[in-house]
């Protein structure tokens, strides 16, 4: 195929994932439908505060103004551009740890371009960032396979609706994937141009992605065995060496800040301990742990300590305390991973409510009965998470079809393997492993051709 039409096959891939995020968020702009809108406000608070101060940290006082006018709408809490929203007449900023300072600094930059403080820009903006990934996805799939396998690769990006919707989710979830993608097309190039500013680029965007999420931050780490397999334990241990060493100078930054005010070096949110606790409380146990923010909050509090949340003292108690559950009861926590792992196979999520989550929670009802009262959202939601469960087979399938390059499908499907690992012992929602799905939109294409090939 002549590379216009290829070129072509390409931007048909990016304007069908922007046609489709932008529908969606025309719809869906002022609703947090990943997260709920109380991440979404603190982020505002935060940016605000930067661009007032110069400083990371938020005031309690302006953001129970922007909960306020959020809770004057029915239903569910809307997002509030911070633009309508006045000033109190006096505040206290404090320093603010609780998320990385990313997304915040998105926020504040699009309101110093625009001049007017509203989510809008910042979520076009990812829109944007996420629909040239999925021309990354067409691109990576079209040099390992050809210009069929692209374009279904870049198609399923496209169209996936999780991912879809993450994009503009006002919050630090929102660039993940793309940043993600990019990051594995660099790489692709580094391993067949055996140029080092390549994995320059790949420690660059895996950097960026850390400064919104910090779970990424070992991802090179997981590469060095498929690399290993691939270039040889030289090349890949330089090549870890160098995006890893990348990835660490973009967190320098947030390390300073954090020595400067807290008066302890560290670059990641102290929120391991409170994610490793939390995942307990994902299953009903007999130590009473919640699996949400604000029962962890009262949990830890209850036992004497009212250290704030996420502070570096609750997280060192929600350590100790999950340690000590898990050295107990190992047998529970592993049969705990077990049943979250097969949840997490299929990490969907659809703007039609409820979800058969939201159908349980809210009603308490049988899934029989959210099939017979909701069947339209019970066909959405249980079709994609079958389409999910294809996409497992048929990327596995690809190890069988294409023999001769299964180190380099290894290394593909590190990442989604990475995400899994890493995020099966702890507190899991959808949107943590979302991110680190596509890989198998590359494999499942590679597969589909090859069968159908034959």
């Amino acid at each position: 195929m002549k590379h216009s039409k290829t070129f072509i096959l390409g931007i048909a891939v990016f304007f069908l994932a922007l046609a489709f995020r932008l529908a969606l968020l025309s719809k869906y702009h002022q609703q947090d439908i990943v997260f709920g809108s109380g991440m979404a406000l603190k982020h505002a608070a935060v940016a605000r505060n930067l661009l007032k101060y110069g400083e990371f940290t938020i005031s309690k006082e302006y953001l129970e103004r922007l909960n306020a006018e959020s809770r004057k709408y029915e239903g569910k809490p809307l997002i509030i551009d911070p633009e309508s929203v006045r000033d109190p007449p006096s505040e206290k900023p404090e320093p603010y740890l609780g998320r990385m300072p990313g997304y915040p600094i998105l926020l504040a930059s699009t309101w110093t371009i625009f001049g007017k403080k509203k989510f809008i820009f910042a979520q076009v903006l990812t829109v944007l960032l996420d629909s040239l990934a999925a021309f990354g996805l067409f691109w990576i799939g079209l040099k390992l396979k050809g210009p069929a396998t692209g374009l279904m690769a870049g198609a399923f990006y496209a169209l996936w609706p999780p991912t879809a919707i993450l994009s503009f989710a006002p919050g630090h979830d929102a660039p993940s994937s793309a940043l993600n993608v990019f990051a594995l097309l660099f790489a692709l190039k580094a391993i067949r141009s055996n140029r080092w500013r390549w994995w320059i680029a790949v420690g660059a965007c895996l950097g960026i992605n850390a400064n919104f999420r910090p779970d990424i931050a070992l991802l090179p780490f997981f590469w060095i065995v498929p690399l290993c397999l691939l270039i040889g334990a030289g090349r890949s241990i330089i090549a870890t060496f160098i995006s890893a060493s990348v990835l660490l100078a973009t967190l320098l930054p947030c390390g300073m800040r954090n020595y400067a005010v807290f008066g302890r070096f560290f670059i990641m949110q102290p929120a391991f301990g409170s994610n490793l606790l939390a995942g307990i409380g994902d299953f009903p146990n007999p130590w009473g742990i919640p699996g949400t923010d604000e029962g962890m909050k009262a949990f830890i509090h209850a036992k004497g300590n009212n250290y704030p949340y996420l502070s570096l003292e609750f997280n060192s108690l929600c350590m100790e305390e999950a340690i000590r559950i898990i050295r107990e009861n190992p047998l529970w926590y592993f049969k705990a991973v077990a049943k979250r792992a097969a949840k997490s196979l299929a990490p969907t999520f659809l703007p039609l409510y409820p979800g058969p989550h939201e159908h349980r929670r809210d009603t308490g009802g049988s899934l029989g009965e959210y099939v017979r009262g909701h069947p339209l959202a019970a066909t959405a939601h249980f079709g994609l998470k079958i389409l999910a469960l294809f996409l497992w087979s048929a990327a596995l399938a690809a190890f069988l079809v294409c023999k001769k390059e299964r180190r380099l499908f290894l290394f593909i499907a590190t990442t989604t393997i990475y995400y899994w690992a890493t995020h099966l012992p702890l507190h899991l929602e959808y949107r943590y492993i979302v991110p680190g799905l596509w890989p198998l939109f590359i494999l499942a294409a590679i597969a589909i051709k090859g069968l159908l090939r034959n």
